[in-house]
């Protein structure tokens, strides 16, 4: 390979549309890029999606001679890129508190098949952050847990289900996301604790994972002095290099989080932070929306690597490594699947029965006021949407809980808007007042606090009061005199289907 062709193995990049288009395929023509990663953008359906990845392969192999790592967010839950068409799972914390380990690993197991069937080859799963800060806006529900050994055991066993699938799996944020209180997606966090601290709980899932064999890791955009006081893990030798490869031992694919994130792109630009990793030593650099900067980041690359020996020495390992483990993809067979070769690997009845028992066995009623399920007489639901609300959650439609569970059971219904004023406030209460049994439902409340203003003030008007937090559990913490309280652990509409037979007695057999 020429040097620029090994340069563009080492770029995993995204665009915007469910087909070829130029810009995808001017990277790969003009830049050689060996990689692609796919968002709830690229895949409506699991045919376009099959026709889709195959287009691509024929492009990388008439351009570059060698296929693509195709790669995905397909954490399941809340960050789910493909959901038509397939089995969805719950996510990893609605795992931790509703599965066995082996339910665990049957579900990576499915979802690295159904993956597999559609040409996807690189799952950027599972995270492995240890979710030891409640305020932590990112990881959360992502996280199986507050426990390193459960995170550990639990994580293991989605790595060994994805791998056993015949994908790779990765694990993720490197060398933990965990404890912090700031998206790295909007800034750059730093994760002061010492050594010590860092190697018995954020290092200690990575290590094991590690052990294991996991195939790939995936970099935080995040400072930890301990190691490296000037640079984020991504872009620190001391990290990658020294941590990472010399003293974990860890020797198969370093994958950088978005070079796009505020954490990077405010402080070093996308451009320079690329070189920067690559010399640290990442082998792939994802850069997932933005054609322009990706452009450059590969020509700043390649620029450099001209110049610099050691640059280009470090290009050289990274692209053996990326070679080496693409002479295993067996592209050719692929390429002759059509969506009938495959169905019976979207959808399985044993996949849907697993997600629906892991879904309902997730729920937890902490607070039990109200002995549920009821037979609500006069009802009123309040919930908010389910919506984006960090970098890394999608796109995606999902309906309001409180018109979904309306269409179901007799009751009125509330839309709640994210941030309510105080007349809204005010207004529901009154208008609350004509029912016997009200819910509520909490979205992320803890950081959006009119909810627990709100939910605070039904408490104290009523004795029939049902709190549900839908995505993060710490919600019910910040009421006053609490209820029945519910966790649901993510807002979906596996978990609303679930919920539904939690509350009311008109599904229970």
């Amino acid at each position: 390979m020429t040097l620029k062709q090994k340069v563009g193995q080492l770029f995993m990049v995204g665009f915007d549309d469910t087909k070829i288009n130029s810009h995808i395929e001017n990277l790969i023509k003009d830049f050689n890029v060996g990689n692609v990663i796919l968002f709830e953008r690229n895949c409506k359906t699991p045919e376009q999606i099959l026709k889709l990845i195959q287009n691509l392969q024929k492009l990388a192999i008439k351009y570059n001679g060698v296929p693509m790592f195709i790669g995905i967010d397909q954490e399941n839950g809340m960050v789910t890129r493909i959901g038509e068409g397939v089995c969805t799972f719950p996510g990893n914390m609605a795992q931790a508190n509703g599965a066995t380990e082996e339910e665990i690993y049957q579900v990576a197991k499915y979802t690295g098949e159904m993956l597999e069937a559609l040409g996807i080859n690189y799952n950027l799963a599972p995270s492995l952050d240890i979710n030891n800060n409640p305020n932590n806006p990112i990881i959360g529900i992502r996280s199986f847990g507050e426990n390193p050994e459960t995170v550990t055991n639990m994580g293991l066993a989605c790595i060994k289900g994805f791998q056993d699938a015949g994908i790779i799996s990765t694990a993720k944020h490197f060398p933990g996301h965990g404890d912090t209180a700031i998206d790295s997606h909007l800034t750059l966090p730093c994760i002061p604790h010492s050594k010590e601290r860092l190697e018995k709980v954020e290092l200690y899932p990575f290590k094991a994972a590690i052990d294991a064999g996991v195939k790939s890791i995936m970099t935080a955009h995040i400072i930890f002095p301990a190691y490296e006081p000037v640079y984020p893990a991504t872009l620190s030798p001391l990290v990658l290099t020294n941590l990472l490869r010399q003293d974990l031992g860890f020797h198969n694919l370093i994958i950088t989080d978005c070079m796009e994130m505020k954490a990077i792109s405010d402080t070093y630009t996308t451009q320079q932070a690329s070189v920067m990793a690559i010399a640290a030593g990442a082998d792939i650099v994802c850069i997932s929306h933005t054609e322009k900067l990706q452009r450059e980041a590969l020509e700043e690359t390649l620029i450099q690597a001209e110049q610099n020996m050691k640059l280009q020495a470090k290009i050289d390992t990274a692209a053996d490594r990326i070679l080496s483990i693409k002479k295993v993809l067996n592209v050719d067979e692929y390429l002759k699947r059509n969506i009938a070769d495959i169905a019976n690997k979207l959808n399985p009845p044993a996949a849907i029965k697993l997600a629906k028992k892991i879904s309902k066995n997730a729920i937890k009623v902490i607070e039990q006021g109200i002995s549920l399920p009821i037979d609500p007489g006069k009802l009123l639901i309040i919930a908010p949407d389910s919506r984006g609300l960090t970098g890394v959650d999608g796109l995606w439609y999902i309906p309001n809980f409180a018109s979904y569970a309306a269409e179901h059971v007799i009751a009125d219904s509330i839309k709640l808007e994210s941030d309510l004023s105080i007349k809204s406030i005010n207004e529901i209460i009154q208008k609350s007042q004509i029912y016997d049994t009200i819910i509520l439902c909490l979205y992320n409340a803890q950081f959006m606090h009119s909810q627990i203003e709100l939910a605070n003030k039904l408490l104290a008007e009523h004795n029939q009061v049902i709190c549900i937090a839908m995505r993060n559990p710490y919600d019910i913490n910040l009421l006053k005199n609490p209820q029945t309280t519910v966790q649901v652990f993510e807002y979906t509409p596996l978990s609303m289907d679930s919920l539904l037979k939690i509350l009311f007695k008109v599904f229970v057999a």
